[in-house]
């Protein structure tokens, strides 16, 4: 039996959503092992504390803060993507 495409579409969002959730949670842990605060860490970065709180959830996270992140946390962009495997 296949899925039908309203499901299948289901699916995909919900691991995607995992996948955002996850990413987030990652970046928070990065933070708070280097003690700082979601202000501390977003004012060094370079964005809102808004803008971070919200990467943190998974919540309509831009491309220019995932790089922003990235870029911050000494990451390369393969690391970053395979945290997301």
């Amino acid at each position: 039996m296949t899925a039908t495409p309203e499901l299948s579409t289901t699916i995909e969002l919900e691991h995607d959503r995992k996948r955002l959730n996850y990413f987030g949670q990652y970046f928070k842990e990065l933070r708070l092992a280097e003690g700082m605060t979601q202000y501390e860490a977003s004012s060094n970065i370079g964005i809102s504390r808004g803008r971070l709180q919200k990467a943190e959830y998974g919540h309509n996270i831009r491309i220019s803060t995932i790089l922003k992140l990235v870029d911050y946390y000494g990451l390369s962009t393969s690391e970053f993507f395979s945290i997301l495997d």
